[in-house]
């Protein structure tokens, strides 16, 4: 069972995952946004490190051209997460706010 206070902290940190997915969202059709990081960074520039590295195989430029792909890899992942999270947490907050008003209401009725 949770604490008034512990609802409350987990009310406030899935509103802010919800608000950071909205501002994800409206990033996504951004024209400047799509075209500079999905299709060129995200897309183009994560194939071509992946075909420079696998055209070197045994040049130090390989794990440059790997760390560089693996960082558009690693943004890709994030922004799902955000996304996931985001809709996870939106859909709890219905849960955790009649939690909390449940434990409210026992707590006006022990006060009474």
């Amino acid at each position: 069972m949770y604490t008034t206070s512990e609802l409350e902290r987990q009310i406030a940190t899935a509103r802010a995952s919800v608000e950071r997915n909205r501002r994800l969202q409206r990033l996504l059709v951004n024209p400047d946004f799509k075209a500079l990081i999905q299709e060129d960074y995200l897309t183009t520039y994560a194939k071509n490190a992946l075909n420079v590295a696998a055209s070197l195989p045994n040049n130090p430029q390989r794990e440059v051209a790997l760390n560089d792909a693996l960082g558009a890899s690693s943004l890709f992942n994030w922004l799902q997460s955000v996304e996931a999270i985001g809709a996870r947490e939106e859909a709890r907050i219905p849960g955790y706010e009649e939690m909390l008003a449940e434990i409210r209401n026992e707590e006006v009725i022990q006060n009474g």
